[in-house]
């Protein structure tokens, strides 16, 4: 009956870990794609009152 209660601990207790683990991945993952889409629309946006200033420039 011991046996079976410590089983069970240990079990949920590696269940609760991987799922940790598996939300932190996830978590990461979100924050780098979240990271790099602000990267590229800066560098879009940048490159767009670029390309608006020359046009200005060159009207």
């Amino acid at each position: 009956m011991v046996m079976v209660m410590v089983m069970v601990m240990v079990r949920v207790r590696v269940m609760v870990r991987v799922r940790v683990r598996v939300m932190v991945i996830v978590m990461v993952r979100v924050m780098v794609r979240i990271m790099v889409m602000v990267m590229v629309m800066d560098n879009f946006g940048q490159s767009l009152c670029k390309v608006a200033g020359e046009t200005r420039e060159s009207w």
